[in-house]
């Protein structure tokens, strides 16, 4: 994400799908599947997952796939059980009256292919128990992971012997998806190297020791490209110097490549000064320092990651990324944004969208910031928590390729 981001918090994984269909009926503020052939089928599948949990707050994420035909725009309802509340939600947009929920789709996911999923994610509060939704509904469908084909003539003549033709089911191929994302013309619209990481802790404040932010950063980017782990792979679909609203790459276009060596590159400590309190454009001249002290030659394949230390609110409290015109990559890790829930998700946008790389239509949301959360990532250094990113190839949110 771009000069912004999402507060998100490490927990435990809960992992529930439910799955729905039924008649195509609207029932409150529900809305049926808006179709006008005489069968119009109805089905959905939806997995509801605890993302992670604190004392008092939770994050979570939803899937929903069509099942039944194509809809042009979307909402998902659901009941909860308890007193929990949506306080932010990305992906789409909420309202809440009581327990009951009601998420509309963004301006750039409405339509939603047969076979293709939508997803979203929001944190919310709770006290007591945060149970899961018993039922998820899609256009005023309930989920169950049927199709339902309903006809608004009944058959009054001799039915054919033959049976029907089955319609071809939308390739997987190429993305099919409204929220896919486009190439937007950059010249240097990605990555083209192995990537190099830096880890720069900025401020005297951190004593010389990262704890906990700074073995699971290092363990993280250590265990990238190594043990064939499939999330690198889903990047690699992505290249630059291709025509502008481009949705895939010619074989012969240069791509993202997965790593060839190990993207962990360098931990520095800089304890010349004490970080402000709300670092802002000094976090680019943190990375510049960052680039001498480790004598970086080639720009295009390095990123700095620059944490701040505790009591300060860098770039406005949330992480980013930016490359700036002279070619420095620099992510900005804000204190209580240092997992690698948001390590990742940055780190894959730097990919991606370098000067006028990879975005959704509207230029709104990148290839982490249409996922979320999404459980751990084995690698050989250790297990992690990570941002699914989105793959045009699989038209939805994936952690591996």
């Amino acid at each position: 994400m771009r000069r912004r981001g999402s507060s998100w918090y490490q927990g435990r994984l809960a992992r529930v799908a439910a799955a729905c269909v039924g008649v195509a009926a609207a029932t409150g503020a529900m809305t049926a599947v808006a179709t006008s052939p005489a069968a119009a089928a109805t089905g959905c599948q939806a997995t509801y997952t605890i993302t992670s949990q604190w004392s008092t707050g939770f994050g979570a994420s939803v899937s929903i796939t069509n099942l039944g035909s194509a809809a042009t725009s979307w909402t998902a309802s659901w009941a909860f059980s308890g007193n929990q509340q949506v306080t932010q939600l990305w992906n789409g947009t909420v309202s809440q009256s009581g327990q009951a929920v009601t998420v509309a789709n963004a301006s750039y996911n409405g339509a939603v292919a047969t076979n293709s999923a939508v997803s979203f994610g929001f944190n919310g509060s709770y006290s007591g128990t945060n149970a899961v939704p018993s039922t998820i509904k899609f256009n005023g469908v309930a989920c169950t992971g049927a199709v339902a084909t309903g006809s608004s003539t009944p058959t009054t003549g001799p039915t054919s012997a033959s049976p029907s033709p089955t319609p071809t089911p939308t390739p997987t191929s190429a993305c099919v998806a409204s929220t896919c994302v486009q190439y937007n013309g950059g010249a240097n619209g990605t990555f083209t190297k192995s990537p190099l990481v830096y880890l720069v802790f900025y401020g005297s404040q951190w004593g010389g020791s990262g704890g906990t932010t700074q073995s699971q950063a290092v363990g993280f980017f250590n265990g990238l490209g190594k043990g064939a782990e499939k999330w690198s792979t889903i990047l690699t679909q992505y290249c630059t110097g291709i025509a502008a609203g481009s949705y895939t790459c010619p074989s012969g276009a240069a791509h993202i490549p997965y790593p060839t060596g190990t993207v962990y590159a360098g931990t520095w400590f800089d304890s010349s000064k004490a970080a402000p309190a709300a670092p802002g454009d000094d976090l680019i001249t943190e990375a510049r320092s960052a680039a001498t002290h480790f004598g970086v030659t080639d720009l295009s394949r390095s990123i700095f990651i620059v944490f701040s230390p505790a009591g300060t609110s860098a770039g406005g409290g949330y992480s980013w990324h930016t490359t700036t015109s002279d070619g420095y990559n620099v992510i900005n890790a804000a204190y209580g944004e240092q997992n690698t829930i948001v390590l990742s998700h940055e780190y894959g946008e730097t990919l991606t969208d370098v000067n006028a790389g990879w975005t959704t239509a509207d230029h709104t949301a990148e290839i982490a910031d249409l996922c979320g959360p999404d459980g751990n990532l084995t690698l050989t250094t250790g297990s992690f928590p990570i941002t699914s990113l989105w793959s045009n190839k699989d038209s939805g949110c994936v952690v591996g390729d």
